[in-house]
Order: structure tokens, then sequence, then C-alpha cells
């Protein structure tokens, strides 16, 4: 008789007094942790590396950053532009400016563009 009631019952694998399912879970938690952690996250994609700005307008970029309006009209009549992996670069005659597609800051490049930039010519 005693065996049947044993046998309705279910007895559990491991006993609910033992420590052993709480230090397997808590190892099966560990491992989960330390592989997230580790692994290495896949990066975005770059972007294509295409402008997405006419010639035009990355001249016009250019103007407004100069402080004159002849050396405005200068960029914009006499500036040529060159897109290269992400970068604009234009050139005014021997003044050479760039900025990236990205944050658009423009960058005077040498003695003639911080020239052109601030004081309105060109030597």
């Amino acid at each position: 008789m005693l065996s049947s009631a044993r046998s309705r019952r279910q007895v559990p694998l491991v006993s609910l007094r033992s420590p052993l399912p709480l230090m397997v879970a808590g190892i099966g938690v560990t491992l989960l942790v330390i592989a997230l952690a580790t692994l290495p996250f896949r990066a975005q994609p770059e972007p294509v590396q295409t402008p997405t700005l006419s010639d035009s307008e990355a001249l016009t970029i250019v103007a407004q950053q100069v402080r004159s309006s002849a050396a405005a009209q200068k960029v914009m009549t006499d500036g040529q532009t060159r897109f290269n992996d992400g970068t604009w670069y234009i050139n005014v005659g021997n003044a050479h400016f760039h900025f990236s597609q990205r944050n658009r800051l423009v960058v005077a490049e040498d003695d003639q563009a911080i020239q052109l930039e601030y004081g309105g010519g060109t030597s």
C-alpha cells in the first residue's frame, strides 16, 4: 500500500531542499550575461557615400561662411566643387575649402582660403 501511494505522488528529480537547482540557474544566468556582454554588436552599415547636395548647394554652404559679399560672390562664380568619400572639396582660385557631408562645417585649408574667408580677397 505504501508503494501505491508513493507512485501516485510525483517524486521530484532533485530535492527542493537541495541547493543544486539554484546553483544551476545562477550559473546559467551568469553565462548568459557574459555571452551578451562579450559578443560584438553589429555596427550600423555606413551610408552610401553619395553626394546629397548639388554643386551649387555646396558652393552656397561655403559662400555663407565668408565674411564679405564680394568674397561670397567670388565663391559662387569661380568656385569648383569635387565630392570624394563623404567630403566636399571647393577650390576658389588658389583657396581650398572642405566640409563633410554629415556636419557641413567649412574648413579653410590654406592661407589663401583664410584670406578669402576673412579678408575678402586672394593674393
